[in-house]
């Protein structure tokens, strides 16, 4: 069944590469110079001596005689009253096959295919709904996967992977075989001579196995956002701690956070912007990568410096030592890491930390410290200085 499947799946990508490949294969209404099949031919003659092509939006093809095989594609597709020597392929939303006689296979694949009064040697089928009525015999097998299936019509041996499965009174069916979601339903008109269908259950240990496995992954995401988190925080407040930049921080203004925080979706946007276009020039493409890689490492640095800047703040006038800056980063981001569980709200305050963090990791970087101009007063004290005055004793000679 397997082999079947892949069969499908092969003639369809063929298919679809055909299609693609260019100016073999065109639209029935272009230019006839351009044209496989001419407008006059496709509405005059039904005798056609070659493989026939067709894709439109909406497709009708009926009355011909192919002498070869067929590929017909488009969103909604009705195929009817033709006869084709060879084979076809139809791919579609909604597609239709009505009275066609085919000489080898049938391939049709769409979100909702009927096959009507036809008959083929196989039959491959693929959709989401799939209805293969009376009247339609298939002389060897039967290949039908699906969502919804409906039967009834003649096969040797049908294979079916669908969830609801509907065997109707007039289908006469060899050997039915395959899997399906739910209980099949065979009419009691229906001649299957052996049924081999299997039933996939749910079972209690199924269930509980899943349910051990979503557990499972919860915990292990929970304890890697949680390593995550405190190992960036501790080593980017270790860093900042170390840094003559933690006294620039502390001097922060509310404003001043803001600003960093525009800052930050400015350059979530802007560095990748920038790239795009250094990747475009193609001679900055090295300048580019640079760009990206260093946006990445922003990125990765970026909440835990956000968690980093707030701790510095809440420490206000006390001593910035290490120790301090480290307790307090923790301590911050632990209440974030609670915090981001809580609907909407979480998620947005965990974004603006990111946002401060990256507008910060800008400022630090190429932003110039503001040095304040003192003006000194010296103040000096003046003593009064005395003199004195000595008489000199003239003495007269």
């Amino acid at each position: 069944m397997k082999n079947k499947l892949l069969k499908i799946i092969a003639v369809f990508a063929i298919f679809a590469v055909v299609f693609v490949a260019g100016n073999t294969i065109v639209r029935a209404d272009e230019a006839e110079e351009n044209l496989l099949i001419s407008p006059s031919l496709i509405s005059q003659r039904e005798m056609i001596d070659n493989d026939y092509f067709y894709a439109d939006q909406n497709v009708t093809v009926e009355n011909k005689v192919i002498d070869g095989n067929a590929f017909i594609a488009g969103k909604d597709v009705d195929v009817k009253n033709i006869t084709v020597n060879g084979s076809i392929a139809v791919a579609g939303q909604d597609v239709k096959l009505e009275n066609v006689t085919v000489s080898g296979d049938i391939f049709v694949a769409g979100q909702e295919v009927k096959v009507e009064t036809s008959s083929a040697k196989n039959l491959y089928a693929a959709a989401q709904d799939v209805k293969i009525s009376e009247e339609t015999i298939i002389s060897r097998d039967s290949y039908v996967a699906g969502s919804n299936v409906k039967f009834n019509a003649n096969s040797d041996v049908l294979s079916i992977g669908a969830n609801l499965v509907e065997i109707g009174e007039n289908a006469v069916i060899r050997e039915l075989r395959g899997e399906t979601g739910e209980e099949a339903t065979i009419a009691s008109g229906a001649n299957v001579v052996e049924n081999l269908l299997k039933l996939v259950e749910k079972s209690e240990e199924v269930v509980e196995e899943a349910h051990k496995a979503v557990v499972t992954a919860t915990i292990f995401k929970i304890i890697r956002d949680i390593l995550t988190t405190f190992v960036m925080a501790l080593i980017i407040s270790y860093i900042v701690s170390k840094s003559s930049k933690k006294e620039r921080i502390q001097k922060y203004t509310g404003e001043k956070i803001a600003l960093n925080a525009l800052l930050g979706l400015g350059l979530i946007f802007g560095v990748v912007l920038a790239a795009i276009i250094m990747f475009i020039t193609i001679i900055l493409i090295p300048v580019g990568v640079v760009a990206i890689l260093g946006y990445i490492v922003m990125l990765i640095c970026a909440t835990a410096m956000g968690t980093t800047v707030i701790a510095i703040k809440l420490l206000k006038d006390k001593e910035l030592s290490t120790k301090n800056i480290i307790l307090w980063s923790l301590l911050v981001a632990a209440i974030l890491f609670v915090v981001k569980f809580v609907p909407i709200v979480g998620g947005l305050i965990g974004f603006v930390v990111t946002l401060i963090g990256i507008g910060t990791i800008a400022d630090l970087l190429f932003g110039k410290d503001k040095k304040e101009n003192k003006v000194e007063v010296v103040e000096t004290k003046t003593e009064p200085i005395v003199v004195e005055e000595k008489a000199e004793e003239k003495t007269e000679e």
